[in-house]
């Protein structure tokens, strides 16, 4: 008796998790690359922001916020089209060219995203997380290990202490060591599955 009414009241809890008012149109999605739920925030702010630029199409603060929904829930175009056109209005604003360029590998398109980072790098000289990115596609996605390397190098002349100098310099070293023969496998190291030297 005592265990049909707590399994009662457990199901009633767990159908009660689910209910949403008819008003409610929250969405949510799972993004694919941290495993984040989105939810509400998403399904509420892009209203906010698609008004703004219905009155002002031109407002550089709503294109990148937009951008940045979409870029967090996984709408890898739709970030793209409005970091398209932030860029229009501000072409060397390095975070959002290489937020835009993290979008172009999403969608497999590597070279757009080569283009992008070298371009954000090239505009911001000091600029970490373009160069960051720009070995990080090169690495993974053209596997050419030279041109990881040397993107590397600049990030570590710019941050010796970045979060992950200790590997990247390893990575560097065993680039530099390597003979010229593949651009596809460097001696002595292996490939882990995060796509990381190890």
């Amino acid at each position: 008796m005592r265990l049909s009414i707590l399994l009662i009241i457990f199901a009633l809890l767990l159908s009660g998790i689910n209910c949403q008012k008819d008003d409610d149109k929250t969405v949510y999605r799972i993004n694919k690359d941290t495993g984040k739920i989105l939810g509400s925030q998403s399904s509420r702010v892009e209203p906010q922001y698609l008004n703004i630029l219905k009155k002002d199409p031109l407002n550089y603060n709503a294109l990148v916020k937009l951008g940045n929904r979409y870029f967090d829930t996984g709408q890898h175009r739709k970030a793209i089209e409005m970091y398209s056109r932030a860029l229009r209005i501000n072409p060397k604003d390095p975070n959002v060219r290489t937020d835009m360029g993290v979008m172009y590998r999403r969608i497999g398109d590597f070279d757009r995203a080569i283009k992008e980072f070298k371009r954000a790098a090239q505009d911001a000289p000091r600029h970490i997380q373009s160069r960051y990115n720009l070995g990080v596609s090169y690495y993974n996605d053209k596997k050419d290990y030279r041109k990881a390397a040397d993107a590397w190098e600049e990030v570590l002349k710019i941050d010796p202490n970045h979060p992950e100098a200790q590997g990247l310099r390893k990575f560097i070293e065993d680039v530099r060591r390597a003979p010229v023969t593949s651009k596809k496998e460097i001696p002595g190291t292996k490939q882990s599955g995060d796509g990381w030297i190890k």
